[in-house]
């Protein structure tokens, strides 16, 4: 049996980044089932799937991928502006 005393501190677990999430393309517009694009709809971050699972699983990041996505999604809003 162990000795006291015993100690605890209060913990909250939390969900930050989710895997999966609306399919983009290339600059972050919303694709549709048929993989043709929503005009002006746009997705970027943690919202946007299709960077993780697959064949080649993995985390990109959460950071990473919303500063890539709101890059790309500003660029092309730009050009089209």
């Amino acid at each position: 049996m162990e000795k006291r005393p015993f100690y605890a501190f209060p913990a909250v677990a939390g969900i930050t980044y989710t895997m999966g999430g609306i399919a983009i393309d290339a600059d972050a517009r919303v694709l549709k089932p048929d993989g043709d694009v929503f005009p002006g709809l746009y997705a970027v971050g943690c919202a946007t799937g299709g960077l993780e699972g697959g064949p080649n699983k993995g985390y990109v990041g959460g950071l990473v991928k919303s500063s890539v996505t709101g890059l790309r999604a500003a660029e092309a809003i730009l050009a089209s502006a």
